[in-house]
């Protein structure tokens, strides 16, 4: 018996994993399921846990403009978008769309990736620069690393396919939240027609918007520098051939892999 191997599912996502992997998975709980990412790990301080997770965002306010410093704590992020990933063991590919947007105006598209509790004693590393504070800009291929509680966390943002100027990746602080905006789309309010319901003779595909991500315990690695070294070292490579996307990262019974439509993704 392989141990590997590829699936393709109803809505035509394809994605190749490790059989065993995913054994090991169901045991030690998932990064990605239901419909939404939300890894969390150990920490000794209160409240005891960090947790990350992820929402598409339409129309949200400004890459680095605090919106959660005087919202209750109890209060979601609403997400506007649709998810697709494949993982194995910590290590996931994930991919994001937008949802149809019918005659709305839309001023800014993006995908937050969000941290709670990073700041309690994490150390965070943006691209080999340390993390102080306010609004860093990533240049296209590197990395966020995060080593906090009993957790490495590695994030690697994916060439989003940008509608308009400025920076793709954005690293900021809202609130006690650390954020990693991939941005589509921030300006002046525009309607995207083809973007009004995903389909129809003009529609050429959804957005483009993903990371991929690593979450390794504390003692697989002496160092953050060496969990860092290791992160940079997984190939990664991000391709399109007409409307179809496959991204692929890593090699061997490592190799993750997802591919998927850009015109069939879609609530």
């Amino acid at each position: 018996m392989r141990d590997d191997s590829e699936c393709e599912h109803q809505d035509g996502v394809r994605a190749r994993h490790d059989v065993a992997a995913l054994r090991r998975r169901r045991a030690a709980g998932a990064l990605a399921d239901a419909g939404f990412l939300r890894p969390h790990y150990v920490k000794p301080a209160p409240p005891g846990y960090g947790v990350l997770y992820c929402r598409y965002r339409i129309n949200a306010e400004p890459v680095g403009q605090p919106s959660r410093a005087l919202a209750p704590s109890w209060l979601d992020v609403w997400d506007d978008g649709v998810f697709r990933t494949a993982q194995i063991g910590g290590r996931a590919i994930v991919a994001y769309g937008l949802s149809p947007r019918g005659q709305r105006s839309i001023e800014s598209l993006r995908l937050d990736i969000r941290l709670i509790g990073a700041h309690d004693g994490g150390g965070i590393i943006v691209g080999g620069r340390p993390y102080e504070g306010g609004a860093l800009e990533m240049e296209d291929g590197e990395a966020v690393t995060i080593a906090d509680g009993d957790a490495h966390i590695g994030i690697v943002p994916l060439d989003p396919g940008r509608l308009g100027h400025g920076p793709s990746v954005v690293v900021w602080e809202d609130g006690q939240e650390l954020v990693a905006s991939i941005v589509n789309y921030e300006g002046s309010p525009k309607v995207f027609w083809e973007y009004r319901s995903l389909a129809g003779p003009f529609f050429k595909g959804n957005v483009k918007n993903g990371f991929a991500l690593w979450v390794a315990p504390r003692g697989d690695f002496d160092t953050a520098e060496a969990f860092r070294a290791a992160l940079g070292e997984i190939p990664l490579r991000d391709e399109m051939t007409d409307s179809v996307r496959r991204i692929d990262w890593g090699t061997g019974s490592e190799r993750l892999m997802l591919e998927y439509d850009l015109k069939e993704l879609r609530l």
